[in-house]
């Protein structure tokens, strides 16, 4: 396709609706630029490395999209239109402020790929629990002291990224999940295994 891909060089680019991958990174954005809800085909968005705080309600007509990159940016909270991707299998959101996600997160079932690490979250998003396709989850550099019994609802987890965070223990429940093959724990003052009474 010819126009595969697009990356914003200025207000005179002629927006194509044959986009599939536009590439926005440091670019010094405090706001989303209006060209890119144009991009209604568009799978793979990376916004990462600007200076956002929200995301525009209009991004919502972005209903292909399937990657959602906003690392390094300025989220104290996950925007709500990201909630309306129903077709979303990787969110990273890596170096942001974020201490909480919304319950309805949950709702995001799709998602296999979400980097939530160097964020401010001081307990285990309970609504990432519900995201049963999920396969690679990294909550490193958190302050996350404690890692739920039913992180085995993850069923499919095969990477799990923890290190560099408040655990002291590990629930015993991580050995059921059958399909982990990388477990990182460095960094945290791990002191045992927890074992269910």
């Amino acid at each position: 396709m010819a126009y595969s891909s697009w990356r914003l060089a200025d207000k005179r680019y002629l927006v194509t609706p044959k986009v599939i991958r536009a590439d926005l990174r440091s670019r010094g954005f405090k706001a989303v630029p209006e060209e890119v809800v144009q991009l209604r085909d568009v799978e793979v968005l990376d916004l990462s490395n600007n200076d956002l705080a929200l995301l525009p309600q209009q991004l919502r007509f972005l209903t292909r999209l399937k990657e959602l990159r906003l690392a390094s940016n300025s989220l104290k909270v996950l925007p709500s239109v990201v909630l309306t991707f129903q077709r979303l299998v990787g969110l990273h959101l890596y170096q942001n402020e974020l201490s909480s996600l919304p319950e309805r997160f949950g709702l995001l079932t799709t998602i296999r790929v979400l980097d939530l690490r160097g964020n401010k979250f001081a307990v285990f998003p309970s609504a990432i629990l519900s995201l049963t396709q999920l396969k690679e989850l990294n909550i490193s550099q958190n302050k996350i002291a404690v890692v739920p019994d039913n992180i085995e609802k993850l069923w499919q987890l095969t990477d799990l990224l923890m290190d560099h965070n408040q655990l002291s223990f590990l629930p015993e429940t991580l050995g059921n999940l059958s399909q982990l093959r990388e477990l990182r724990v460095q960094g945290n003052p791990l002191v045992c295994v927890h074992r269910n009474s």
